[in-house]
This record gives C-alpha cells, sequence and structure tokens, in this order.
C-alpha cells in the first residue's frame, strides 16, 4: 500500500496572482471613472451648447420682429436720438433699460409660438433708437437727410436664465444681437 501524501502549499508562494489581480482592478476602475467623467463633461457641454443655441434663436426673433415692427410703421416704442461722441445709440448700453418695458419691447409669446419656440421663463426683447447718418467729406447733407436708420438691438435669453435684483445674470445664457435698419 502506498501512502498518499496531502499537498501542503509552499512556503515559497508570494501572492503574486493576488497581487496582479488587484493592480488589474484598480486600473479598470481608473479607466471606468475617467470615462464617467469624460460622458459627464460632454453632457455639461451639450446642455451649454443647447443653451446658447436658444437663446440665440430668441434673439433672432426679437430682431426681426423688431425689424418688422419698424418696417411696418407699427406703434411701437422708438427711442429718439441719444448719440454718445462717436455717433452711436447710448440706451442699449444701460441694463436697466433692457427690464423696462417703457424703453424695450417685449416680445410676445405667440409670436415665439408662431417661430417653433417653447415658452421661456424670460421673453426676448429688443430696443429700437433712431440715429443719423452723418455725410461723407466733402458730400451735401442732404444727401443723408431722407434716410432714417435704426439701431435695433435684441437679447435673447435661455430656459434657466435668472438675474438678481440688478439685472445681472445668475445663471443661464443671453446672446445679443445688432442691426442698422435705414427706412
Amino acid at each position: 500500500m502506498r501512502h498518499h501524501r496531502p499537498i501542503r502549499p509552499s512556503r515559497h508562494q508570494q501572492g503574486a496572482v493576488l497581487a496582479i489581480s488587484l493592480i488589474f482592478l484598480a486600473i479598470l476602475s481608473l479607466v471606468g471613472l475617467y470615462a464617467m467623467r469624460s460622458s459627464i463633461l460632454g453632457e455639461q457641454v451639450s446642455k451649454n451648447i443647447r443653451s446658447n443655441e436658444i437663446a440665440a434663436q430668441a434673439a433672432e426673433t426679437a430682431l426681426r420682429y423688431c425689424e418688422d415692427q419698424v418696417r411696418t410703421n407699427q406703434a411701437i416704442t422708438i427711442l429718439p436720438e441719444s448719440l454718445d461722441q462717436s455717433g452711436m445709440p447710448t440706451a442699449w448700453q444701460t441694463r436697466a433699460n433692457w427690464f423696462n418695458n417703457s424703453i424695450s419691447v417685449e416680445v410676445p409669446a405667440s409670436q415665439l409660438a408662431a417661430t417653433g419656440m417653447r415658452p421661456l421663463p424670460v421673453l426676448p426683447r429688443c430696443i429700437i433708437e433712431r440715429m443719423s447718418l452723418p455725410p461723407a467729406p466733402g458730400e451735401d447733407p442732404r444727401a443723408v437727410s431722407f434716410m432714417r436708420p435704426h439701431l435695433v438691438t435684441a437679447v435673447g435669453f435661455s430656459a434657466d436664465y435668472e438675474r438678481d435684483s440688478s439685472n445681472r445674470a445668475i445663471s443661464g445664457g443671453e446672446v445679443w444681437l445688432q442691426s442698422f435698419l435705414i427706412r
């Protein structure tokens, strides 16, 4: 009869497989965390791009709405000429004017709906200012006196736009557009 000896683990084993497995697991965890972080960052970037596009569409809608109001002689607020030293209108540069409905024109929600936009918490708006064109050097002033130029400035807000009591943005985005309209 033969006696079998029980197999004993070698005293020289150091646990190399365990150490390698733990290192491999740590590397996989780091790769997974990096992938999640990249995914979250990509989602935030795409949200910001979408938010900016909504604000840009709202500003474009406001700009076209106010240009049409000037072209068709609708009864909206057109500010008289008040120019700075460079000859440019100044009312649009004052932040408080944008939320004062006697100065700015708020685009009706129905106009946004007509363009296919969803309702926004802060409606886009514009300011229309008269200005004058100086004659070119040596040109007769009567050559430009019949022109009635207007500076139309519009601002659109993103759906997540919020402002503080001084009308400064707290969150969200705003897009500003300007055009010169000569009638």
